[in-house]
């Protein structure tokens, strides 16, 4: 006979299984009969975020993975305002302090990029003397300094291959997430409402969960390059075939904005990927077939608005969008050359081309923007910020990095396509202080101590 030990029950276990399961009933049905179910909520979200700023505050890599993610899926939708996003960034930026004054070493040490940024700073706070509207002035310099902010964010936090390719997967699952919300929002008719400046699409344009349509289609174009890579680096089909799919969501998201602008990124993007996939069969057929599902899933009315560019510069009668955005254009290229070196202040050319544009507007161009803001010297710091974080990229491609980290030439070269798409977008929209280009723009900066890290070793 063989004797069997029954092993009696953890008694705690079980008690506090039963407490996690019970109590919430309990409450609910408290609250439920005393009308308390306010309270109950407010209580709840209270502990949610007690135990969110805690994590945040102890692991601030995974604060600033919620920050990616928050960018690019736009959450600031649910939440509103930017109030919300400055108080986790100062969360998490405390308890990196933490991590300085425990002896970590800082990180950002890029000499190009940190003189190019004392020198912009320098010139954006001098041309608040020159600023007709110092409000609009201000703004603008905090967008500059809560864009920088989040740059020393991601490279200081980011100390690894691995976690740099997390950060890449983030920026992908946000731009996906976007499009599902936004989605999801149009079918429960949760609409933001658009202000009077409509362009004749009106409501019919998608842009997930930002405010701007030309600025959702931007920040999506940027993420295709992370799900090219997502589906180059995972080795599960599964998860292979959900990044394709991801990809395509996407794809056919930037079309349903109706932006034209969108149209020079995303070509911009479709030969960057063939020219690297060109030897990789599979790879290079699988992106053809993405991108022509993607424009046969397109609606028909962009391809009839896109086609509408070359009758409007061609003939008398203009489209109004494309008529306002060729005035600004001008008059913004007049504007720096009577303000060559000083510039007329950040964010102040909407106040100084009233005139020519009969309502206060952007340049809808980045360097045109920043020209007329803060001069020549400081578009050329605002551009090399941009080159430091290239250049870095480019190195990133190029390195011998170890045999089980060689994809990091890969990741390297997606980032780098994500920024320039950035940058072509930004000739026609005002995303000069986004936080998605510099979001990209630090990881630049990560590969740089990541490589110097490499060879130390």
């Amino acid at each position: 006979m063989h004797s069997t030990h029954v092993q009696k029950p953890d008694m705690g276990a079980l008690a506090l299984v039963l407490v996690l399961t019970v109590l919430p009933v309990v409450v609910f049905v408290l609250a439920a009969s005393t009308g308390l179910h306010s309270y109950v909520r407010l209580a709840a979200a209270g502990i949610v975020a007690l135990v969110v700023a805690v994590l945040f505050f102890t692991r601030p890599r995974w604060g600033a993975y919620f920050m990616v993610f928050y960018v690019y899926s736009a959450l600031n939708f649910y939440v509103g305002g930017s109030l919300f996003a400055m108080a986790v960034m100062a969360l998490i930026l405390a308890g990196v302090a933490v991590g300085l004054a425990g002896g970590e070493r800082w990180r950002l040490t890029d000499p190009v990029f940190l003189i190019s940024t004392a020198i912009f700073a320098l010139l954006g706070l001098q041309s608040m003397l020159w600023a007709h509207s110092i409000p609009s002035a201000v703004t603008g310099y905090s967008k500059y300094v809560k864009a920088m902010a989040l740059v020393a964010l991601i490279v200081q936090t980011v100390r690894t291959p691995s976690q740099l390719q997390w950060l890449a997967r983030w920026i992908f699952i946000g731009a996906v997430a976007t499009v599902v919300l936004g989605a999801a929002n149009r079918v429960l008719g949760i609409e933001r409402q658009l202000g009077a400046a409509q362009s004749m699409v009106g409501n019919l344009r998608f842009q997930g969960l930002h405010a701007n349509a030309n600025f959702a289609a931007a920040s999506m174009t940027s993420a295709i390059p992370m799900g090219v890579y997502v589906i180059r680096s995972v080795k599960s089909n599964l998860l292979r075939a959900t990044a394709i799919l991801g990809v395509l969501t996407i794809v056919v998201a930037v079309f349903a904005t109706y932006s034209r602008q969108a149209v020079f990124a995303m070509a911009f993007v479709a030969l960057a990927v063939w020219f690297r996939e060109v030897r990789n069969r599979k790879a290079y057929f699988a992106m053809f077939a993405v991108l022509t599902l993607g424009v046969f899933l397109t609606p028909r009315y962009y391809w009839v608005r896109l086609w509408t560019i070359t009758e409007v510069l061609e003939s008398a009668q203009q489209d109004w969008s494309i008529f306002l955005r060729v005035v600004a254009a001008e008059r913004a290229w007049e504007m720096f050359k009577d303000n060559f070196f000083t510039g007329v202040g950040l964010r102040n050319f909407a106040y100084r081309s009233g005139d020519a544009l009969f309502l206060r507007m952007p340049a809808h161009n980045i360097y045109l923007e920043i020209a007329c803001g803060v001069g020549v010297f400081g578009l050329l710091a605002y551009l090399t910020m941009y080159y430091a974080a290239i250049r870095q990229l480019l190195a990133g491609m190029s390195e011998r990095w170890r045999a089980q980290e060689e994809w990091m030439r890969y990741l390297s070269y997606y980032l780098m396509i994500s920024l320039i798409s950035c940058m072509i977008s930004g000739i026609f929209a005002n995303i000069e202080f986004s936080h998605f280009p510099w979001l990209l723009a630090a990881t630049g900066l990560v590969i740089a101590n990541l490589r110097l890290e490499y060879r130390a070793d």
